[in-house]
């Protein structure tokens, strides 16, 4: 078993995210790799996450698609509560706790 397997969903890519990606390259005008990773976070909406990036711009497309965001080269050292090899708490923006799950 892969080392990450116990701590990450990994996903196949398929049409619709494929689809989503290219929609999103053009509508947010962002890399394709960035596209394929934004797309497959819209498609997990379901799933209570957090986007993170330290790309600001890729920040800004998943913020305007209504994501949560944390961009670690922007939130502020004072805020971040709790950091271990797996679990990131942070303090967001509403003043409510969000843990992170790695």
């Amino acid at each position: 078993m892969p080392f990450y397997q116990d701590k990450y969903l990994v996903m196949d890519l398929y049409d619709d995210i494929r689809i989503l990606a290219g929609k999103l390259i053009m509508r947010r005008n962002i890399r394709s790799g960035d596209g394929i990773q934004l797309a497959t976070a819209l498609d997990n909406e379901d799933v209570n996450l957090t986007f993170v990036s330290a790309d600001q711009k890729l920040c800004d497309a998943a913020t305007n698609e209504g994501l949560q965001v944390l961009n670690p080269e922007k939130q502020f050292a004072s805020d971040i509560l709790l950091i271990t090899h797996d679990v990131l708490l942070y303090r967001s923006s509403h003043g409510s706790n969000r843990k992170i799950n790695g």
